[in-house]
């Protein structure tokens, strides 16, 4: 077997020795190329797959490559300019952990790239802040304790909220944020709790907040909703 071996190098190194170097060149040009074409066509046909299973698995409720389409949706907004942050902010909210979410991103990565990059490219700092916030809340699985309190979390979001500017300098607020948190709390009790993290962590109370930020006819039918709670 070994000298058949030795046999077929020396033939090979006989047979090219002879050959002047724009041959070899070609020779070798040749074999990269037809190796190269190989490569390409496998990765491609990996890819093809990835994505075909991607789709299969993308009208499954609740399934990671449904809900990385229902975000790509959200950004596509059908067409129109601008992202819906509103179902943007409701697919965040339904995650049920940090470990679902990694198996998004990678569902996301094979049929449109980096989640995390579309997100910066999307969404003004302070709807990213709130997502992020959205996400520190979750559990590492599902099962685990909270990362953090429910009341820490409206409180993050508000101040979320609060931070919105417009056209990257003047300040305003995300009425639309403040209007979904206000709706998620769902007793004054529970509003009491936020409204004193609030506080510790920011040095003002949510209504305080309210006052700098909105006029009274606008800050009103927000009130109204607090006030509403049981």
């Amino acid at each position: 077997m070994k000298q058949s071996v030795k046999r077929s190098f020396k033939y090979a190194a006989d047979k090219y020795a002879g050959l002047s170097p724009k041959q070899k060149a070609l020779l070798i040009g040749g074999g990269v190329l037809t190796l190269g074409t190989g490569v390409y066509f496998l990765l491609r046909h990996f890819s093809t797959k990835k994505k075909n299973k991607f789709e299969n698995a993308s009208f499954e409720i609740g399934s990671a490559e449904t809900i990385a389409k229902q975000i790509k949706m959200a950004f596509d907004n059908n067409g129109f300019w601008g992202t819906q942050l509103e179902e943007l902010r409701r697919i965040y909210s339904a995650i049920p952990s940090k470990e679902f979410y990694r198996k998004i991103q990678d569902a996301y990565a094979i049929k449109y790239g980096n989640l995390n990059a579309d997100l910066t490219s999307e969404l003004k700092s302070t709807e990213y802040n709130e997502l992020l916030y959205i996400m520190a809340a979750k559990p590492n699985k599902e099962g685990d304790p909270a990362a953090q309190s429910k009341h820490t979390f409206w409180a993050n979001r508000l101040r979320a909220a609060f931070d919105k500017e417009v056209f990257g300098y003047f300040p305003a607020t995300d009425e639309e944020a403040v209007k979904a948190v206000f709706i998620e709390i769902p007793t004054k009790a529970d509003f009491d709790m936020t409204d004193s993290v609030f506080q510790s962590l920011y040095g003002k109370t949510i209504m305080e907040e309210l006052a700098e930020e909105i006029n009274y006819f606008e800050r009103y039918p927000l009130i109204e909703i607090i006030e509403s709670k049981p």
